[in-house]
């Protein structure tokens, strides 16, 4: 087992989940890349909310 689960397992055992996912998560570097990503949807949003309006079609 690689040291960082060891070091995310013992901090389930010892914390429970809240503390055992950030420890984890910080190995994944998928994760890592996806949560620098919040940022980008949040400005997304920002500009969709301004620059669009709504649809009065209906189907």
């Amino acid at each position: 087992m690689p040291r960082g689960l060891i070091k995310a397992e013992l901090a389930r055992q010892v914390w429970g989940l809240k503390k055992y996912y950030p420890v984890r998560n910080k190995l994944d570097e998928t994760i890592d890349e996806a949560m620098k990503m919040w940022d980008e949807v949040a400005k997304l949003e920002e500009y969709a909310a301004t620059h669009t309006t709504p649809s009065t079609d209906r189907y």
